[in-house]
């Protein structure tokens, strides 16, 4: 996350609408940043992990794409089409498109496609 103007007024946001109703949404977001900052995680892992914090809060869906590189971005569901009635992010990246929680099944190592852990660990 960059440090600059555009960045505080995102986490003020996000803090201020996790503050009713977040359940350690905010903390677990700096944790996913802190994370990533230390090169733990790599920047999909970063979306996949985002999105099941931002999930069902669009706003700070599309505002976390300003902070994404060129190629990524994060299109949260449109909750007035019956077919997105569940919320859910789809996750653009340069080599695939997936969508959160669809196409994830979370185990002890994080987030990874059902087809990846198939062809990875089957």
């Amino acid at each position: 996350m960059h440090n600059n103007p555009q960045a505080v007024d995102f986490l003020d946001n996000m803090k201020s609408q996790f503050q009713e109703d977040g359940a350690g949404r905010y903390e677990s977001f700096l944790g996913i940043m802190k994370d990533f900052r230390s090169n733990a995680i790599d920047t999909r892992e970063v979306l996949v992990r985002v999105c099941s914090v931002l999930n069902g809060y669009p706003e700070l869906v599309r505002g976390f794409n300003s902070f994404l590189p060129e190629g990524y971005q994060l299109e949260p569901s449109d909750p007035n089409r019956e077919r997105d009635r569940i919320p859910s992010i789809t996750i653009n990246t340069p080599k695939e498109t997936t969508v959160y929680p669809r196409d994830y099944r979370h185990n002890m190592t994080g987030s990874i496609p059902p087809r990846l852990l198939k062809s990875q660990y089957y």
